[in-house]
């Protein structure tokens, strides 16, 4: 819930898990994707340490930062090879627990996930808020979509066997409602499976505000474990198991980090006395080395920290608790 506005396009917030509104601020960054010049604070509640940005884009100026290349990359003719692998993981954590009855995913996209489990044997309907997708999801794919928000679809009290959001929640202006509806609208003895970046994982803390995981503004929460577990918990939830896995974002965090350093390289280069410096063909050099890394050693790498643990995205597999109270309050 906003609690007071900047202007037209920014807004402050309390804390969505506790109400609380005194906060510690972690980062002060820009949307490294699209370059625009607004500064948002990643900030921790001092309460429950629920981890968010504040302030944020204002509901009227949040799809700005949703242009048309957010989604390009998504309309597109057939299925690759990581589409497939990440789909088969989903279903098989899906399988654990359901081995049929009918899908809910919230934020589908273009329904790539949603053909993959209907072609095994699941009834499958999903809710997104991006035209284009619903309309290709729609019209390559004969999914049964709804083009809006989760509230606006108004479904039946236990209408679904599982609900999904795959990187979704840290996308809500308020994910406890949202989740206050999953609750409403799935069956007592159903499944809630959500996918989300770990800001407690090792490669969140190794990258800071580099992070890839932390995509200001679009991302306006930072779940951790425990945080994740106590918003479901207080939305009529209890955790059955927590999965991790790295999900290829330790190599776009570098290159993240060797973009940024690469154009700071190339600002102090071109300010007179400073272009000929050690320093700063020093820091190109290792931007461009960075990017090489990226693109293969990484790999190994990635491997090398799963086998650590506390990796930088996580799985929850969540069923309704009938002990707490599930209505909309």
């Amino acid at each position: 819930m906003a609690s007071r506005a900047q202007g037209k396009t920014l807004e402050y917030t309390v804390c969505n898990l506790c109400g609380n509104d005194q906060t510690r601020t972690l980062f002060v960054m820009q949307d490294y994707l699209f370059n625009k010049q607004v500064n948002f604070s990643v900030v921790v509640c001092q309460n429950c340490g629920l981890i968010y940005t504040n302030p944020r884009p204002s509901q009227s100026a949040l799809k700005e930062y949703y242009p048309k290349e957010y989604y390009k990359s998504v309309l597109r003719v057939g299925q690759s090879h990581d589409d497939w692998l990440k789909f088969r993981r989903r279903y098989e954590q899906t399988f654990q627990f359901k081995r049929t009855g009918k899908i809910l995913d919230i934020g589908c996209s273009d329904g790539g996930f949603l053909e993959f489990m209907q072609g095994r044997g699941y009834r499958v309907q999903g809710v997104e808020i991006d035209k284009s997708c619903v309309e290709y999801a729609k019209a390559q794919r004969g999914l049964n979509i709804f083009w809006g928000c989760l509230k606006e679809a108004r479904f039946l009290d236990q209408s679904f066997d599982v609900v999904v959001m795959w990187d979704v929640l840290e996308h809500m202006p308020d994910p406890m409602a949202t989740l206050l509806e999953v609750r409403r609208i799935l069956r007592h003895d159903g499944l809630l499976l959500i996918g989300a970046p770990n800001i407690d994982s090792w490669e969140a803390k190794l990258f800071g505000s580099e992070w890839f995981g932390l995509e200001v503004p679009r991302h306006l929460y930072h779940f951790s474990p425990s945080t994740l577990e106590k918003i479901l918990k207080k939305s009529g939830f209890k955790i059955m198991t927590i999965t991790y896995s790295t999900e290829g974002s330790m190599k776009s965090s570098l290159l993240l980090w060797s973009h940024k350093a690469s154009i700071a390289s190339r600002k102090k280069m071109s300010t007179g006395h400073e272009r000929t410096s050690l320093s700063n063909e020093l820091g190109l050099w290792l931007s461009k080395t960075a990017t090489m890394l990226a693109k293969g050693v990484l790999d190994v790498a990635e491997d090398l920290f799963f086998k650590i643990g506390n990796h930088p995205y996580m799985t929850v597999a969540a069923v309704p608790d009938d002990k707490i109270c599930w209505t909309n309050r």
